[in-house]
């Protein structure tokens, strides 16, 4: 374990995190919205332990210069031990109440140093927050795999106190995987500040793609292709060309360029998101599969119109929205019905988009998810 900050004074909440991605993304924003919530209400402060790649990303040194208390780990996998050693020590030196573990690896590490922490007398509280779909439904699931979620569940996770899921979606599937009884949908959230409308950032994001003024920008999030359904959007473009649809752009984010094919083109992931949502015209969600949407949230915060498939952990963020079409998932040409719908009712857009904001404001403020969130630290440490 390595430190970048001074141990200070006993922390509340250590959140674990599987994550090093070189961007800060929605993901540290809404923890230290969450940390400063905690602050607010008096209950300590939060120390944070991330893989050994975060410690060289300028959102790890922005969190360390503003007075976070930032850490790194082993990784986690075949390192484990390594990593159960040093979350063990993080608990002696932070002396937290709270250890939260996100995005998987860490899952097994924090759970044997919570026990070994109870074991010796600590009374330390376990949560796992639960953030990815499966990519197939629980019914179709092998023997080897319903053997692994027991394993992982009911035995290695008997210790969890509160698993936490990002849409009531993954809540159910948390339940039926083994965590019965133990599971609280906290629905994630959408900075709204970052993600609003922006013309000026509109006519950069444009300029930077190279889209003229009276193409129309299609954008999809495609750095897990085939989970993103990248392959049915280029089905669904090819399908608007054969059409005779003229003057649509489509671009992936992240999309692998060997995967990708015309008429969409692939762009590098950046951290620049906002202005690619305020650029463009119509967001596109294709996923077979999602935890949360995170790039529909965005593009609603951010005034767009979109299309996404109705996918569990997906639909219930836009039931009721009138800003967003919907397909099924693997429907290329009910996407492209959707986004031709879309482009027959271009004057109404503004006032879709505005629709979709209000709704994000709404429903899916991070600063609301950061209350409840600190709501439940309070319920789960009370128990």
């Amino acid at each position: 374990m390595s430190s970048a900050s001074s141990p200070g004074e006993s922390a509340y909440v250590l959140h674990v995190c599987d994550y090093a991605a070189p961007y800060k993304g929605s993901f540290i924003r809404q923890l230290e919205l969450l940390d400063d919530e905690l602050g607010a209400r008096g209950l300590g402060g939060s120390a944070f332990a991330f893989p050994p790649a975060a410690e060289g990303t300028d959102w790890f040194a922005e969190m360390v210069g503003h007075g976070r208390r930032a850490y790194t780990l082993p990784p986690p996998g075949i390192r484990a031990l390594g990593a159960y050693s040093a979350i063990r020590a993080l608990l002696g030196s932070t002396g937290c109440d709270i250890v939260h573990s996100h995005f998987l690896g860490y899952d097994i590490p924090s759970a044997l140093a919570v026990a070994r922490e109870r074991a010796a007398g600590h009374r330390r509280m376990l949560i796992w927050h639960y953030r990815t779909a499966l990519e197939r439904p629980l019914a179709e699931r092998s023997l080897a795999q319903r053997l692994k979620d027991g394993l992982k569940f009911r035995y290695l996770g008997s210790g969890v106190d509160r698993y936490v899921a990002v849409t009531e979606a993954l809540a159910r599937e948390a339940a039926a995987r083994g965590a019965d009884g133990r599971v609280s949908a906290v629905v994630a959230g959408c900075d709204t500040d970052a993600f609003q409308p922006d013309p000026d950032a509109r006519l950069r994001g444009r300029a930077a793609l190279e889209v003229a003024d009276d193409e129309t920008l299609i954008l999809h999030f495609g750095w897990h292709w085939k989970r993103k359904g990248g392959d049915v959007l280029v089905a669904a473009a090819k399908l608007l060309a054969d059409r005779g649809m003229a003057r649509l752009s489509f671009v992936s984010v992240g999309a692998p360029p060997d995967e990708v094919a015309p008429p969409v083109r692939d762009i590098p992931f950046t951290e620049r998101v906002a202005e690619l949502h305020q650029a463009a015209d119509i967001f596109v969600s294709a996923s077979r599969s999602e935890g949360f949407g995170n790039g529909l949230i965005e593009a609603f915060a951010s005034g767009t119109p979109a299309v996404a498939t109705l996918v569990e952990g997906q639909r219930e963020l836009f039931e009721g929205v009138s800003g967003c079409y919907s397909a099924a998932p693997d429907d290329a040409e009910g996407i492209a019905d959707a986004i031709e719908t879309l482009l027959e009712q271009r004057a109404d857009w503004p006032r879709l988009g505005a629709v979709n904001r209000r709704h994000v404001v709404r429903h899916h403020s991070m600063r609301d998810w950061a209350r409840r969130m600190a709501d439940l630290y309070e319920e789960v440490a009370a128990n």
